[in-house]
């Protein structure tokens, strides 16, 4: 992964590819992170080395650099690392609108 002047470029096995936000979902892996000088910090789930330090938001010491799920160290549980991918994704989204994004209708009184 390299910053690049609009975002960031990451060079994987199948390609490259460019975005202005990288979300790391990368499990139990904290490589990328550590090479790209993002900061981490000591795992506390069992079986857990080393995650990403990332805040409630999952914004990492990187700026545009987002972590979730296991790799965020939130619980290694499927549905909470789901739902902890959908939280960060939101906060993506809501930081390009510029505005806090819901992804549902409101009722009209």
């Amino acid at each position: 992964m390299a910053k690049i002047e609009d975002g960031f470029q990451v060079t994987t096995d199948n390609g490259v590819y460019e975005g202005k936000h990288v979300i790391l979902a990368t499990g139990l892996s904290v490589e990328l992170a550590e090479a790209s000088g993002i900061q981490t910090r000591p795992g506390t789930e069992p079986r857990i080395k080393t995650v990403v330090d990332a805040d409630a938001q999952g914004n990492s010491s990187l700026k545009g650099v987002w972590a979730a799920g296991t790799t965020a160290g939130v619980s290694m549980h499927t549905i909470v690392t789901a739902g902890d991918g959908a939280k960060v994704a939101i906060n993506v989204i809501s930081e390009l609108n510029g505005e806090r994004y819901v992804d549902h209708d409101i009722l009209k009184a």
